[in-house]
């Protein structure tokens, strides 16, 4: 009888992350603020860039940072929203403000009183919501959010955004976002 030698593999898989969403956003390595690390900032820029290179019908474009914690996005309200906002802007700045303990916590959308454009992109969320601003999508969030701590970023809390303003919108027909035929809401 023929001894055959025996071998023993091992491998270390390591999961990062459970975004289910859509394959298209890639998940940030890196756990820290933005504040404290600019890899952060990078990641955060690139997930973004990578999501709207693969989903042209997305209502965000160019997204930067300008420091201390926060970003600026700005909205094409036609694709949002399905007309101007407000009757006179096609397109508005607003602020994504990274708490202290983000990565951890949510980014906060459009809260700065202090910009026009957050004004602005509240009210026509209200409008066309029947004033449901963001009155569930923390349900959704928290569930996602932290089954992905620290490597959700921007890109995935804007993602979340869409899919709550697609099921509450009171306006259905002119957001054309291209969800996969397998997407998994989880």
């Amino acid at each position: 009888m023929l001894d055959f030698p025996r071998y023993r593999l091992e491998a270390n898989v390591r999961i990062i992350g459970f975004w289910n969403f859509s394959e298209d956003i890639p998940l940030i390595s890196t756990a820290a603020n933005p504040v404290e690390d600019s890899q952060r900032v990078e990641e955060e820029i690139m997930a973004f860039n990578t999501w709207r290179k693969f989903n042209p019908a997305v209502p965000f474009e160019n997204l930067r940072y300008i420091g201390k914690g926060v970003f600026l996005v700005d909205v094409d309200c036609n694709k949002l929203f399905g007309e101007r906002c407000v009757g006179k802007y096609d397109k508005i700045t607003i602020s994504i403000l990274c708490p202290r303990r983000y990565p951890k916590t949510f980014p906060r959308l459009a809260d700065d009183p202090n910009r026009l454009g957050d004004y602005v992109f509240r009210k026509m969320v209200e409008k066309t919501t029947r004033n449901a601003y963001f009155m569930c999508i923390p349900e959704i969030e928290r569930l996602i959010w932290f089954r992905n701590v620290p490597h959700a970023g921007i890109a995935h809390y804007l993602n979340i955004f869409l899919i709550w303003y697609s099921v509450v919108s009171t306006k259905k027909s002119h957001l054309r976002l291209k969800f996969e035929r397998d997407t998994i809401f989880v």
